[in-house]
């Protein structure tokens, strides 16, 4: 469902990124995954982000850019200038990684809603692995969920 996407956010965290380079990517460290990004180019984007940050390159829009013709993805110059025009270098982006955070943590919650619903419309005792496999994601989620949060300030 769309209210659990935070295309905002997202673009808010890979615009600053972009445009700032290493000290707005260092306050993402150990905080964000691909999957926190809900829409597929941005995504994309940001593991071109991380790729690049493992390799020492800073990032920036032409790195980027550069990393993604080299991946051959369809990434345009206007679409990663639109990014950085959504960023705000200097801006402090905990609060807004934690939206991102708490969107992924929701998306899950409802992916895995579908999936127990979905088995218990054929049958609970027919899908007894299916139902272990959504207990142990479930378990998975409530543990991500009671790990202590940086002390994020809002956005």
């Amino acid at each position: 469902p769309l209210h659990l996407i935070d295309r905002d956010s997202e673009r808010f965290v890979l615009g600053t990124v972009i445009a700032g380079g290493w000290e707005p990517y260092n306050q993402t460290l150990g905080t964000l995954e691909p999957g926190d990004f809900e829409v597929k180019k941005y995504r994309e984007v940001w593991t071109l982000v991380v790729a690049n940050a493992a390799k020492g390159i800073e990032p920036s829009m032409s790195e980027v850019l550069r990393a993604g013709l080299e991946a051959k993805l369809p990434l345009t110059p206007g679409e990663l200038m639109e990014l950085t025009e959504w960023g705000v270098p200097g801006a402090p982006l905990a609060g807004w990684i934690q939206r991102l955070r708490r969107r992924t943590a929701d998306r899950m919650g409802f992916r895995i809603g579908e999936l127990i619903q979905g088995h218990t419309r054929v049958g609970i005792s027919e899908n007894c692995e299916e139902i272990q496999s959504a207990r142990e994601q479930l378990a998975a989620l409530e543990r991500s969920l009671t790990i202590p949060e940086k002390n994020f300030d809002s956005p």
